[in-house]
């Protein structure tokens, strides 16, 4: 985690919380080795009070419950082992130290070393509606508050594939709209300017539809550029295929009526919730969930802020109706301002689907 989070959120409440926990468990009479993991159990608890009392929002409440974990819960762990060893508890202590080991390997890979392991996952499908394959690259939520050579990197591996369609289902920059105007425009300028220096485009079209961290005037990240917006619902012929682009709105309307064509139809948008409806085309795909940042590995992602079923929300591609499939992407990027900036069990992905001609039954 980021140490410039720390000075945003009421870390010395963590700090009290710890040392108070450490002085109790020290000077309790009739010490025993209960006593650590009750002490331990006791710190949870408070800290999850703590958590929901100090918040602004839902993402406020997790990151002050990730410095509890990860900076307090190690301070306390390690303060635990000493007194434990101190009061001869030796098997205890060496199972606090375990854990002490546990927690701070967790954090370094779900904020340092995850949310830069990018991914390209490949994707086959045949459709009889096409006579030539086609190849098309999903990037989604690179949401930024930096640009920086990862954004370049997947951009460029996109570029690498050289796909005939390239689909941005939104979420560009994000910074804290109070206060930052003149930071997020720069940021905004610098992405463009990226994609004009990388020449990011596909020889049939690239399309772009807004997301949820974007603002009204969003499509200036694109200006100039050879890459179509869609800020109201509208389709736009791509070779052989039709694209529908959603606005933000329809993204999220889980009634959503889109007809079927006699071409292969793409419908794409932000939030995955459109795929709820009628919507009869041959590939859905949409970003937003992030897989949900965290998976526990049996259970998947515990949050996807969609309304969709919670295995689509985690990330993948689903037949979810005869002919019909749905790609919900990782993204590239993860939350910003002030959310946990962490993955776990959820690397970030470019996603390449390739699309075959299959033979007509006879």
């Amino acid at each position: 985690m980021p140490l410039d989070v720390i000075s945003t959120v009421p870390f010395g409440v963590i700090l009290v919380i710890v040392l108070g926990t450490i002085l109790w468990t020290y000077s309790k009479k009739n010490l025993s080795p209960d006593s650590f993991f009750i002490a331990l159990f006791g710190y949870a608890f408070i800290s999850i009070i703590a958590a929901f009392v100090c918040q602004q929002d839902l993402f406020d409440c997790m990151r002050l419950l990730c410095i509890a974990i990860f900076y307090g819960g190690t301070l306390l762990l390690f303060g635990l082992a000493l007194i434990a060893f101190k009061k001869n508890y030796k098997r205890t202590a060496i199972i606090l130290l375990t854990l002490v080991i546990i927690v701070i390997g967790i954090g370094i890979d779900a904020f340092l070393v995850e949310p830069k392991c990018l991914e390209t996952k490949t994707i086959s499908v045949e459709s009889e509606k096409i006579t030539s394959p086609i190849k098309i690259a999903v990037l989604s939520d690179l949401q930024t508050d930096k640009v920086s050579d990862y954004e370049k990197m997947a951009l460029q591996k996109v570029l690498d594939q050289k796909p005939d369609i390239i689909l941005l289902p939104g979420d560009y920059v994000q910074l804290n709209a109070a206060g930052n105007w003149q930071e997020r425009e720069l940021e905004i300028k610098k992405l463009n300017n990226l994609l004009a220096e990388l020449k990011f485009s596909a020889k049939s079209g690239t399309f772009a539809v807004q997301g949820n961290v974007d603002d009204p005037g969003w499509t200036r990240t694109f200006k100039a550029l050879p890459i179509k917006t869609f800020i109201n619902t509208s389709t736009e012929e791509a070779g052989e295929v039709f694209v529908t682009g959603l606005s933000f709105e329809d993204s999220f309307n889980p009634k959503l009526k889109i007809p079927s064509t006699d071409r292969f139809q793409i419908v794409f948008g932000h939030g995955p919730d459109f795929s709820l409806g009628k919507i009869d085309a041959d590939l859905l795909v949409a970003g937003h969930t992030h897989g949900g940042q965290v998976r526990i590995p049996g259970l998947g992602a515990l949050i996807t802020f969609s309304s969709v079923p919670q295995n689509w929300g985690t990330g993948g591609f689903f037949e979810i109706r005869p002919g019909s499939h749905l790609l919900v992407t990782t993204g590239v990027g993860h939350e910003r301002y002030h959310a946990p900036r962490l993955r776990f069990f959820c690397h970030p992905e470019i996603v390449m689907i390739n699309i075959s001609p299959k033979a007509r039954a006879h």
